[in-house]
C-alpha cells in the first residue's frame, strides 16, 4: 500500500495510520484496520480516531467496544455530531429506543 511507505517517511504521523485503518476497513481486512486504529489512537487520541473505530467495532457487532469508543471520541469532543449519530445507530440496532432518539436529537442540534 502506498500510506505505508508514507507511513516508513512519518512514523509518528497519527492522521497516516487513521487513513490507513479506514483503507483496510473498505478492504474488511478488519484486524489488521484495528492495529491501525490503535496505532494512531496510541500516538494521537482524537475523538475522530475512537469514531472510527468504534464504526470498525459496529460494523463487526462488538457492540460493548464500539459503544466504549463513541463515548470516549463524545468525551474528548462533545460537539462531535457523527459520534452521537453513530451511538444513535448502535442503541436503535439494540433497540434502547431513547438514548438512540436522544443521541439523533444531539447530533441535529450540532450539526442541522
Amino acid at each position: 500500500m502506498a500510506i505505508d511507505k508514507a507511513i516508513v517517511i512519518q512514523p509518528e504521523d497519527a492522521t497516516l495510520y487513521n487513513q490507513k485503518g479506514i483503507l483496510l476497513q473498505n478492504l474488511k481486512r478488519y484486524l489488521q484496520a484495528e492495529a491501525a486504529y490503535d496505532k494512531a489512537i496510541q500516538l494521537s487520541p482524537r475523538a475522530s480516531f475512537y469514531n472510527n473505530r468504534g464504526l470498525l467495532y459496529a460494523k463487526q457487532q462488538k457492540w460493548e467496544l464500539a459503544l466504549a469508543d463513541y463515548n470516549q471520541a463524545l468525551q474528548l469532543n462533545p460537539n462531535d455530531a457523527q459520534a452521537y449519530n453513530n451511538r444513535g445507530l448502535l442503541y436503535a440496532k439494540q433497540q434502547k429506543w431513547e438514548l438512540a432518539l436522544a443521541d439523533y436529537n444531539q447530533a441535529l442540534k450540532l450539526n442541522p
